[in-house]
Parts: structure tokens; C-alpha cells; sequence
């Protein structure tokens, strides 16, 4: 992005050896940020200690200026997935790993009056999934979508709270995204299902993420990008 220059700027991106981790650290870095990858098995999400410890193993008390709170868990098509499965530890990854983060780096950004906070969240936190783009025998974990959800309110609620100390929080709500994983049947349907005829690719995302860090004054914002999707 040419009149995005972030030059100095560090951030933490969380659930980086997925399918968008490398996207987001590849778009940061096109802005000049510095990237640090909070990861398994070093570090986890859901231990609120891991985080702690991220920042006071540097000697320097390293404090990011960004924080993506990207990891987070599903049960992909094709794969076994029950309705109410899996919910204990899909929240504890995908709300209370964002929660844990965002504790975690707050009191640095207080102390700085300075500071984002991205949220990666889903279309499915705005509606449910429709069973008819998913295998017969595949249903979609309902915990994913209740975890996506809370993480949009959490979002407002910490814009709300700590706006005063110069910090946004904003989400970034994506639809479908492409994926060498997508069968083709699956693919077929999700896409006919969208008003722009395709999924998200690598570029759309980084313009959007983009996009939401050089909005200085969006805070408590739900930035969708799900190519019209949610519009039917």
C-alpha cells in the first residue's frame, strides 16, 4: 500500500501457521512493521500466562504497537464435526485467546497512549452457516459462529473502554477465503453463494487489513469483507 508507511511500528500476530497467519504478517510487513509470531507449541492462546511471558522474556519489555489477534480453531468440511462439539475448546481459543492477548498488551498501550488491536473475525458471527454449501454428513461446530460473535462485542467493548487512551480495537469480519484445502464440490457452492462470484484471495485480505490500520479514527468498527455474501 504506497501511502501506508508504518515504519517502526512493531505488532504481534497470533495463529500464524494457519491458512491467513502468513497473510497478515506478509501485509504487515509490506508496511515496514516488524512482525512477532505468537505460535504453537511455544505459545498458546488460551494459557493467559504465555502471554506474559512473551513480553518479559524480552530484556528490552518489548510492547507491540499492533496486536492480531488471528488464531483460532474450526472443524473444517469434509471433516467430523457434531453441533455442540468441540464448544469448551473452540471458545477457549478463538474468545478467550483473543481476551487473554488483548489483557495482555493493554497496560503497555495505556502507558504509551498508542496502540491497534485487530481482531480477525468470521461472517458466521453475523449469520449461520447455510447447510446447503457443506457435505450431507458435515455440520458446522456452533461454537465457531458463537465464538465469532462474542468476539465482535468484544471488540466494541474494548473500544469503548480504552478509546480515551489513544486504542483502537476493530474486527476484521471475512467470508469465505480461497484454499488449496476446498474440495471442489464444496468450492462450487460456497462461490455461487457469493454476489461477487469468488472468494476472498491473499490481496483482498491484505488491502483490508490495510485498509482498517490506516483508519485512524475507526474504533469499535466490524470492517466486513465477505464479497456481498451476507447481503442475500
Amino acid at each position: 500500500m504506497d501511502n501506508l508507511d508504518l515504519s517502526g511500528q512493531t505488532a504481534i500476530v497470533t495463529g500464524t501457521s494457519g491458512n491467513l497467519g502468513p497473510m497478515w504478517v506478509e501485509a504487515l510487513e509490506d508496511v515496514g512493521v516488524t512482525v512477532f509470531e505468537f505460535n504453537l507449541p511455544n505459545w498458546d492462546v488460551t494459557e493467559i500466562n504465555h502471554a506474559a511471558l512473551f513480553f518479559t522474556s524480552d530484556p528490552d519489555g518489548f510492547q507491540p504497537d499492533i496486536l492480531i489477534n488471528n488464531a483460532g480453531i474450526d472443524s473444517p468440511p469434509e471433516t467430523k464435526s457434531t453441533f455442540f462439539g468441540n464448544w469448551d475448546e473452540i471458545l477457549a481459543v478463538n474468545l478467550t485467546g483473543a481476551k487473554n492477548m488483548i489483557e495482555a498488551v493493554l497496560p503497555g498501550m495505556v502507558d504509551r497512549r498508542h496502540g491497534q488491536i485487530i481482531n480477525i473475525g468470521s461472517m458466521y458471527g453475523l449469520v449461520s452457516p447455510d447447510k446447503r454449501n457443506y457435505p450431507d454428513r458435515f455440520t458446522k461446530p456452533a461454537a465457531y459462529g458463537a465464538s465469532k460473535a462474542g468476539l465482535m462485542h468484544l471488540t466494541r467493548l474494548v473500544a469503548a473502554q480504552y478509546g480515551q487512551y489513544g486504542i483502537r480495537c476493530n474486527n476484521l469480519v471475512i467470508g469465505a477465503v480461497e484454499s488449496e484445502s476446498h474440495r471442489p464440490k464444496f468450492k462450487e457452492k460456497m462461490t455461487s453463494a457469493i454476489p461477487s462470484g469468488r472468494m476472498a484471495n491473499k490481496e483482498d485480505l491484505k488491502k483490508a487489513l490495510w485498509g482498517i490500520l490506516a483508519s485512524d479514527y475507526a474504533n469499535g468498527a466490524n470492517f466486513l469483507h465477505d464479497g456481498g455474501y451476507t447481503c442475500l
